[in-house]
């Protein structure tokens, strides 16, 4: 608390700031856990079904994950 900071509570959280106009800063957009997980979902069937039909080096990504 030492250096130079008072905080306050904002009546109407950030949507009451947004309106006001003030200042906002953001960090980088990122994809919502649920999408990861659909898209690591995606990717280990796909290579499945790759490593049993076309080579299988491509079990070796799905082993990755099974393996974690």
């Amino acid at each position: 608390m030492g250096r130079g900071f008072q905080p306050k509570v904002l009546e109407g959280g950030m949507v009451a700031w947004r309106k006001a106009g003030l200042p906002i800063k953001e960090g980088k957009k990122r994809l919502p856990i649920e999408r990861q997980i659909q898209l690591i979902v995606v990717l280990v069937f796909d290579r499945r079904i790759a490593g049993v039909f076309v080579n299988p080096w491509f079990l070796v990504i799905p082993g990755f994950f099974g393996a974690g």
